[in-house]
């Protein structure tokens, strides 16, 4: 998949299919999936190998594995997939991760579906951090920026607020979101775990 910015500005969510977003004479905003949405396309993915022995990924998904040191049809040589590739030039790009309530929204809302259970997350969680594929960007700049902006406490407290306001996050749910503001992201990740499957 493609995702082309000239000359204007735009705001594209990272997918597990294979991306490269070019970004030229313009701004694009990068939104990072959920950790839910990444461990469903990560289960979509496994799905697809298992029923069809002849799997084999798009071209995008081809080409950003030959660059980044693997097989063209997805075998690793090494521990890392890279899945996006992002090629600005006379252009800014943000990467922007998602927040604490939208990580645990989307999270409560998999686990609520009967979709997912507890093992099958701990699982596929265990196997996105043993191939390093959480974060699998790769990029090249040429005349322009690329960075990650993170979400500070303040910001993070806003949009758990925002989504109190909005009937989406229950009380206790709050108290629980705002206790894990400013801590290591792996604690958080357990606690949203905990609370989601609670």
């Amino acid at each position: 998949m493609f995702h082309f910015t000239i000359f204007g500005g735009s705001e594209v969510t990272l997918s597990g299919q294979g991306q490269c977003i070019v970004t030229l004479f313009g701004g694009t905003d990068v939104r990072k999936p959920t950790l839910a949405k990444r461990l469903m396309q990560e289960r979509h993915a496994l799905s697809s190998r298992k029923s069809d022995p002849n799997y084999n990924p798009n071209n995008v998904d081809r080409v950003l594995n030959v660059l980044q040191g693997n097989t063209p049809t997805g075998l690793p040589r090494t521990e890392k997939r890279h899945r996006t590739f992002l090629l600005t030039i006379f252009g800014a790009v943000e990467l922007r991760p998602p927040s604490i309530a939208e990580e645990f929204m989307d999270m409560r809302e998999l686990v609520s579906s009967g979709l997912i259970d507890v093992d099958e997350w701990d699982q596929l969680v265990g196997r996105l951090y043993q191939m390093d594929d959480l974060d699998s960007v790769s990029s090249f700049t040429l005349f322009g920026g690329m960075g990650e902006v993170a979400i500070n406490q303040e910001e993070e407290i806003k949009k758990i607020h925002s989504a109190v306001g909005l009937g989406l996050i229950d009380e206790d749910e709050e108290r629980a979101l705002r206790s894990v503001v400013g801590r290591d992201p792996q604690q958080v990740r357990m606690l949203l775990r905990q609370t989601a499957f609670a």
